[in-house]
């Protein structure tokens, strides 16, 4: 709903979307949202937390590491 403009919801759509796979247990998607949410809010402590807790779940289903590493130069 709020794709690309973090002024509509600061990370807060992210955040829950994240917590209803971490429920799940699908934790790849859970981390993926839960950086997603940060990206657009850093100061959501929560999600932040959430991340380093999941540090070690692999997400390359979701984005390859070639892929994250481009859109992490972008970023810069």
């Amino acid at each position: 709903m709020a794709d690309g403009d973090p002024s509509l919801d600061g990370g807060y759509l992210g955040m829950k979307i994240a917590q209803c796979y971490e429920r799940l247990e699908k934790f790849g998607a859970a981390k993926y949202w839960y950086g997603r949410a940060v990206e657009e809010n850093i100061a959501r402590d929560n999600c932040f937390d959430a991340l380093q807790k999941l540090e070690n779940v692999n997400i390359n289903d979701l984005i390859s590491p070639e892929d994250l590493v481009l859109y992490q130069q972008n970023e810069s």
